[in-house]
């Protein structure tokens, strides 16, 4: 329809996630038999044929902006109170943010569609000095896009019912009810956005039926009835999604009262999650940190008169060498003094008996020593 192209379903750069997990194993005509059978469920409820409307390119900017994230019958109210209230657009222009949410009261996010709706109007303005933006239709769409894309408040939705409605291109057009909603029945990915999933649909959804179908999602989605039921939780928007050939089941259950079971979240994630605090935790760094300011002290030491007379390392010595002397000075005293103290060496000579028979060489040399 001569919009500009969106990216590729793919891998998502913002969550770093792969993308198309349920849906990549089905089919193009399997998701299109699903998209059918949630039309005709939903038609049984909301009866209603799609309202028509021959506004002109400004104008349907404005509604879009009124009607998004609410029912349409609510959203097309507010806007005529809008221009009720107003003498002209102008007007409009020049008032107060809270004077223009009075007038689309009690319409949901007044204050934030009031502030949108002023915004286009000043931006329009400023460009062309007048409120009328017609020339485009005879334009390409990518221009009409550019120029949007400098406007601070616009969005997404808005730019795509502007092409569904006043365009003729083959858009969908999804606010983030509506988006919230086929995530939650498994017809779009969980965490795709809404020109993400409004390129993905138009590969399912006809162009002829596409204004029927977001006009049936968009009622669903902004149905008092089921206020945030329609929602997947953030862990959920992070996994595979539920199962797409379960739309149907799950939209009844919804329609009926019942609350689906969500499908579970990813367990994957959490894993990586708990393995990591363990690894913070256990900080043998932190001992070692510990133990060495301990020694910081060591000044004290330094001054070391205390450990240098320290009797632990001579006692070893000592120890050693009293074992030596033993065995070696009585080879050599023995010489000497060895008639004298014959007797009372005896004693002591049977103490040290060990000691002569470990040293072999002054065994013979008292021996000597008798003789002469």
């Amino acid at each position: 329809g001569g919009t500009r192209p969106y990216p590729r379903l793919g891998l998502s750069r913002q969550h770093g996630i792969s993308r198309m997990s349920n849906l990549k194993k089905l089919k193009t005509h399997d998701r299109q038999v699903i998209v059918q059978n949630l039309t005709t469920a939903m038609k049984k409820r909301y009866k209603s044929a799609v309202p028509k409307h021959t506004l002109p390119l400004l104008e349907t900017l404005l509604l879009a902006s009124v009607v998004e994230n609410a029912a349409y019958e609510d959203g097309e109210e507010a806007y005529e109170r809008l221009i009720q209230s107003f003498h002209d657009l102008n007007e409009i222009r020049v008032s107060a943010i809270s004077d223009i949410e009075a007038a689309l009261a009690p319409v949901a996010e007044a204050s934030w569609k009031a502030l949108r709706v002023r915004d286009v109007l000043q931006q329009v303005f400023e460009k062309f000095y007048r409120y009328d933006l017609e020339e485009y239709k005879r334009k390409p769409a990518d221009q009409l896009e550019k120029l949007m894309a400098k406007w601070k408040f616009t969005t997404p939705f808005m730019k795509h019912y502007l092409y569904q409605h006043a365009l003729g291109s083959h858009s969908i057009a999804l606010d983030d009810k509506s988006r919230d909603a086929l995530a939650f029945l498994g017809v779009i990915e969980p965490a795709a956005t809404i020109d993400e999933a409004s390129e993905d649909l138009k590969q399912i959804v006809r162009k002829a039926d596409s204004a029927h179908f977001c006009y049936l999602v968009r009622s669903l989605a902004c149905d008092p009835q089921f206020k945030g039921k329609l929602k997947l939780t953030p862990g959920q928007s992070q996994g595979e999604g539920p199962d797409p050939t379960t739309a149907v089941q799950r939209l009844n259950e919804v329609l009926s009262g019942q609350v689906p079971k969500a499908p579970p979240s990813v367990k994957a994630k959490p894993e990586p999650v708990k393995a990591e605090p363990p690894k913070r935790s256990v900080a043998p760094p932190a001992k070692v940190e510990a133990a060495k300011p301990a020694p910081a002290p060591a000044k004290p030491v330094a001054t070391k008169p205390t450990p240098a007379p320290a009797k632990t390392p001579p006692a070893k010595p000592a120890a050693a060498k009293t074992a030596p002397p033993k065995s070696a000075p009585h080879t050599t005293t023995v010489k000497k003094p060895a008639d004298k103290k014959s007797a009372s060496a005896r004693p002591t000579v049977v103490e040290n008996k060990p000691v002569t028979k470990k040293v072999s060489k002054p065994a013979p040399a008292a021996k000597a020593a008798r003789k002469k």
